[in-house]
């Protein structure tokens, strides 16, 4: 850091930068021998692949976002597996979270999830708030991306590392103001100088057919 303010172009600098800092964000996963959904629970096994190589790729020394079934749970896997520290942004109540954002996809996934939350040295849990869910009020999840995200850019500038992000996600633009598109929307509108674009894997392939894709999405089916 005092090198940076010393002599901003030292070609030391790029040796010494941090790996990038990730915000991520993704579509929940549909429960076992469920037909539609984002992404079909028949599919886990790609889009783990798909995810660990884009993981390896980025190479990130942390990553920022939140801890719902499916992409959000498996990426934070992936970086505990690389030994990486995350830092998981939770909306509300637990109970509540666990019930909207888990559950339904299979008891499994909770499983999992407890199971990243107790590796404390690596794992660290924030809330924004012990309330109660009210249902169908998607701010409650764009205010915690927001949250995640702000963190992530605040966290890469004071490391003066690069602020990248990973995006799950199936291609279908959206109007709400939670989940995958809304994450990439807003990530794009802060991109420039060390923040850079989002990087995207395409699980157009594994979702099911849905019986209305529509530009408006509630919180969960967001995710």
């Amino acid at each position: 850091t005092q090198l940076s303010h010393i002599s901003p172009g030292h070609p030391a600098l790029v040796v010494l930068r941090p790996n990038p800092i990730l915000h991520y964000s993704g579509h929940m996963i549909s429960a076992p021998g469920e037909a539609e959904g984002r992404i079909l629970a028949m599919h886990e096994a790609t889009l783990a692949m798909r995810i660990s190589e884009a993981m390896e790729a980025i190479n990130p020394s942390m990553v920022v976002g939140s801890l719902a079934s499916g992409a959000d749970i498996l990426i934070v896997e992936k970086a505990l597996e690389m030994d990486l520290k995350a830092e998981v942004f939770i909306p509300f109540h637990d109970r509540d979270f666990h019930r909207e954002s888990i559950q339904a996809a299979g008891a499994d996934w909770a499983l999992r999830a407890r199971a990243c939350i107790d590796r404390k040295e690596l794992c660290t849990i924030v809330h924004m708030t012990n309330d109660r869910y009210i249902p169908d009020h998607g701010e409650a999840f764009a205010a915690c991306s927001r949250r995640a995200m702000g963190a992530a850019i605040l966290t890469a500038r004071r490391k003066r590392a690069e602020a990248r992000q990973l995006v799950v996600w199936d291609g279908v633009e959206t109007s709400g103001s939670a989940g995958a598109d809304a994450d990439r929307r807003l990530w794009a509108s802060a991109v420039g100088g060390d923040v850079k674009p989002s990087r995207i894997i395409n699980v157009s392939d594994l979702s099911g057919a849905l019986k209305q894709r529509q530009a408006t999405e509630k919180p969960k089916e967001s995710r």
